[in-house]
């Protein structure tokens, strides 16, 4: 058996794409992580380290340090630089309900979801802070504030 350490030392964000062009469809992915970019083609058996993603000089060193063809490198600079505008965004901002329904059934979504947590901040509430009321009643009382808020949206949102 080996002995070693492991060690989390942060979170990769990786974008796959699909790249087809001049007789290419290749499969890759661009990562970014806490200490370094990269790209990986599994097909073309390649990884490379990346720079910021708008270094189109240094990342296309790097690239044609390992593929032959300066057009294909070339093409994988610009697809760099198009799927950087992808990372650091919230997670929302990648798949978001208000992308596939309508304005209506969306605020009727987001209503649903603040109720949801609402009754998880009802529960951190009563057992952070001490209270004379039973849970139900506690509940109850704080609840009566949510299903007003609810009405006047009414009930025929979809």
């Amino acid at each position: 058996m080996y002995d070693y350490e492991l060690k989390s030392i942060g979170n990769v964000e990786v974008k796959e794409f699909l790249l087809v062009s001049d007789g290419y469809k290749l499969i890759g992915f661009v990562g970014k992580g806490n200490h370094f970019n990269w790209l990986s083609i599994p097909q073309l058996s390649i990884s490379v380290e990346l720079s910021k993603f708008n270094d189109d000089f240094w990342n296309g060193e790097q690239l044609a340090s390992v593929i032959e063809n300066p057009i294909l490198v070339d093409l994988l600079v610009h697809v760099i630089n198009d799927l950087s505008g992808l990372f650091n965004k919230d997670k929302q901002d990648c798949f978001d309900g208000k992308n596939f329904i309508t304005t209506r059934e969306y605020t009727f979504w987001l209503e649903c979801e603040c109720e949801s947590l609402s009754r998880q901040l009802i529960q951190f509430e009563y057992d952070l802070f001490p209270s004379d009321l039973s849970f139900d009643d506690f509940k109850k009382e704080r609840l009566n504030d949510y299903v007003y808020s609810r009405k006047q949206y009414g009930t025929d949102a979809f």
